[in-house]
């Protein structure tokens, strides 16, 4: 096991594309975008070259040490290269083996949470190390032209559309590409006001990182603007040398009218235009909850699962963590299971 300085975290970097599941969120240069100081450890292949390693971030949580995400990161797993030759059997058993080494890496610490990306689907070195493993799904749209993928997309999705570009054209309504980052910041705070939660970071941290992003053409911020000049809606997409990832995004409350309406749809077909564009895969960066499923299932992306791994050595932590999840999850399944088909139809 080998950590590496800060001064070398250029090497790091350039392993990340090389790994499986290595993205963008495993890079040291964003995470230190946002004020954090990640470590990282690697292990070396008899040539000297890194062949699987750990970047970490720790925090405090649920009165232990933990790794954890940073904010408005998707995945922060373990990275190895992929095995190459031989058969799917060999390949499967030389990389089970280099990720239980990549796990060992980890320092003592009371709760390790990471969250693998979908290239990643072999949860069993994590099983065997005493993890909780738990499924989530995303929703990504391969590169295409937009006729192919745009053929896809719900009726009523397709419909409203067509209504808001139209409502948008003749209102005067405008999406403007790398605006205020400063403007965009409001519409984050005013959505978190209406629903109740905390920002991550501060304005100061989110307008250090924007910039830095920007430098290294890694992110781009889309907002529309009603015919008065009124931003409605915004999102920031970050972006590797696989995906675009919808990671923040704004919303202005109150009554909407013609286009305003369809501010949202309007955006996110702009983005994932964009995205394709440039070659990469759009991800929804998305949820499970039953309602932005079905929002994010509409545009015809493909379903991939996300696995979680968790291990929480205090029983205590692990205690009030399991309670908590029980309650979130499972607090509406006093009754009896009911069949039904909502979230099923065709929006």
């Amino acid at each position: 096991m080998e950590p590496l300085s800060e001064d070398r975290f250029d090497e790091w970097d350039q392993f990340v594309p090389k790994a499986k599941g290595g993205s963008l969120f495993h890079t040291g240069w964003f995470l230190r975008a946002f004020g954090q100081s990640p470590q990282i450890r690697v292990l070396r292949n008899g040539q000297g070259n890194i062949k699987a390693g750990l970047v970490l971030t720790t925090s405090r949580f649920l009165a232990t040490s933990a790794v954890r995400r940073t904010p408005w990161t998707c995945y922060n797993g373990p990275l190895i290269l992929p095995s190459e030759g031989g058969t799917d059997r060999t390949r499967m058993g030389q990389e089970k083996q280099l990720m239980l080494e990549a796990l060992s890496l980890a320092p003592r610490l009371g709760m390790y949470d990471y969250i693998m990306a979908p290239d990643w689907t072999d949860m069993m070195p994590f099983l065997w190390n005493g993890f909780d493993t738990l499924v989530g799904y995303v929703y990504q749209i391969p590169p295409a032209p937009p006729e192919q993928w745009q053929a896809a997309i719900s009726k009523t999705q397709r419909r409203e559309l067509r209504q808001g570009k139209k409502e948008m054209a003749e209102q005067g309504c405008t999406i403007e590409v790398n605006g205020s980052a400063e403007e965009f910041y409001e519409l984050v705070e005013g959505t978190a006001r209406r629903c109740g939660f905390r920002i991550p970071c501060s304005r100061p941290q989110f307008l250090k990182w924007w910039q830095v992003m920007r430098e290294r053409d890694a992110a781009t911020l889309y907002v529309f603007w009603d015919g008065q000049h009124l931003a409605l809606e915004g999102i920031v997409v970050v972006r590797d040398w696989t995906c675009t990832y919808s990671v923040i995004p704004g919303t202005r409350g109150g009554r909407r009218t013609g286009a305003g309406c369809y501010a949202q749809r309007l955006l996110m077909e702009r983005i994932i235009l964009d995205s394709h564009e440039r070659g990469l895969i759009f991800d929804f960066a998305g949820s499970v909850l039953p309602g932005v499923e079905l929002y994010f299932r509409s545009w015809g992306g493909r379903c991939r699962a996300v696995f979680r791994a968790v291990r929480i050595r205090c029983p205590w932590a692990y205690a009030a963590w399991s309670l908590h999840r029980y309650w979130t999850r499972h607090r509406r399944g006093a009754g009896p299971l009911k069949a039904s088909n909502k979230g099923q139809s065709d929006v």
